[in-house]
């Protein structure tokens, strides 16, 4: 259920989108992310100028951002020669269904934008470029048996297959082996391989990862 509101302009000019997302991460309830909050996050609260909740940082604060500007234009009364379009979209974290339910609006002529802006976290610069994102699965299937030979266990192949992804959460270190690249100078630290989780029933080991890959790999 994305929110979108839109402040027309008179059709001279380009149409700017401020795109934010509404879900956040779950994972600050759980042990052992749970014990780092020093304010209960269900209870915004601004202390020493910092505004301190869940989802603040990621990406609430933008959202919020985007919205008080869209205000003060509005506010302004002045006449846009394009259109402002603010939305609010679902499903970040799950494939960007909102954003992709967004593009549908987009592709048939109901709502036109032109240039964008995202306010997720730069540290307050300016980006004009960012990493790729593709989600992979990896299954290896073995025979899972008592003093089974090792060629066979799904575990050795798991073992294996991770070898050859090379560390996770690390830059590949070389432009060597499968994950090759050149590396951009505005995206200093990628590309990376994140596992996510290993997963193991009956013969079947699986392997679920992301690859934040830089532009042209």
């Amino acid at each position: 259920k994305n929110v979108i509101g839109r402040i027309r302009g008179n059709g001279g000019g380009l149409n700017l989108l401020l795109l934010g997302h509404l879900d956040v991460a779950a994972a600050g309830f759980s042990p052992p992310y749970a014990e780092l909050w020093t304010h209960n996050p269900l209870e915004p609260e601004v202390e020493a100028g910092w505004l301190y909740g869940w989802g603040a940082g990621n990406m609430k604060s933008g959202d919020a951002a985007m919205i008080s500007a869209a205000k003060a234009v509005l506010d302004s009364g002045l006449p846009l020669e394009g259109d402002l379009t603010v939305a609010c979209v679902m499903g970040e974290t799950y494939g960007s269904m909102g954003t992709l339910r967004l593009l549908e609006f987009i592709e048939s002529g109901d709502l036109r934008a032109d240039v964008a802006i995202i306010p997720e976290r730069t540290q307050l610069d300016v980006v004009t470029i960012t990493v790729g994102n593709a989600k992979a699965r990896i299954e290896v299937e073995g025979k899972m048996r008592f003093r089974a030979n090792g060629a066979h266990s799904p575990i050795d192949l798991m073992t294996k297959l991770l070898n050859a992804l090379g560390p996770s959460y690390r830059l590949n270190p070389t432009l060597e082996g499968w994950l090759t690249f050149r590396p951009h100078p505005e995206l200093p630290g990628y590309p990376q391989i994140v596992v996510e989780k290993i997963e193991s029933y009956g013969d079947i080991r699986a392997i679920d990862f992301w690859i934040r890959f830089v532009p042209g790999q």
